[in-house]
């Protein structure tokens, strides 16, 4: 049991999901979502774009997709929810 607890990827996973939580509670994650708001935030679909552009900032920081999803989604799944645009009716 301890052998198999001892392997790099499963003792790596938890600490960069703590790492994504603690980029989230300094702020970190708010400051590089409003840092790239401003170049591409005003297009429609603009915060999927910033999220695409956050997350490609970020995986140069921390080198893990799961830190991004924990740092950034907490941030911008709220956001995305509250600017949702209806979409069009088909006819």
């Amino acid at each position: 049991m301890i052998a198999g607890a001892d392997s790099f990827p499963m003792m790596a996973i938890p600490f960069f999901l703590l790492a994504g939580s603690l980029m989230n509670t300094g702020g970190v994650t708010r400051r590089l979502v409003n840092f790239c708001l401003h170049p591409c935030g005003a297009d429609a679909g603009g915060l999927a774009h910033v999220n695409i552009v956050t997350n490609m900032i970020m995986a140069g920081m921390s080198g893990s997709a799961l830190a991004d999803a924990a740092g950034t989604g907490s941030v911008l799944i709220p956001a995305m929810r509250q600017e949702a645009i209806p979409l069009p009716s088909l006819p």
